[in-house]
């Protein structure tokens, strides 16, 4: 999230959520928008 949230602006970010089946990864949702140029 830290990487994302230096190149876009996070507007949600939901829950961690395990993956299905045997997997040790989780997934997340998240919704961006672009950042604004800085001047």
């Amino acid at each position: 999230m830290e990487a994302l949230a230096e190149v876009f602006d996070l507007v949600e970010v939901s829950p961690a959520y395990p993956c299905r089946g045997a997997s040790l990864n989780v997934r997340a949702y998240v919704q961006v928008r672009l950042k604004s140029p800085e001047k």
